[in-house]
């Protein structure tokens, strides 16, 4: 049965934890290579994905699309990195309804 992505970010947190590292703190290498961020837009992700995206030497990213669009090839077998999105929405019920 595959892992949900919420089980998996969860594994990995207690997995950091038992190794006396808080993933929510910076650490010596994140403050020299800054935060994960995507290679070609700049942006820098945050929240869960601050999470799921940290321990990897070089903090850059890219999706499959941006690299294909750039000329560049992904290496055959590599596996991609989980990254959650989603958009939220409120909205104030009115007087009328």
């Amino acid at each position: 049965m595959k892992k949900d992505k919420f089980e998996e970010m969860t594994a990995r947190i207690i997995s950091q934890l038992e190794k006396g590292v808080v993933p929510w703190r910076r650490t010596w290498n994140q403050i020299v290579m800054g935060a994960a961020r995507n290679h070609f837009t700049g942006y820098v992700y945050r929240g869960i994905n601050r999470f799921i995206l940290d321990g990897f030497e070089v903090p850059r990213f890219a999706t499959f699309h941006q690299i294909s669009g750039a000329g560049h090839r992904v290496k055959k077998g590599q596996n991609p990195s989980p990254s959650i999105s989603g958009k939220c929405s409120f909205s104030m019920p009115t007087e009328s309804g």
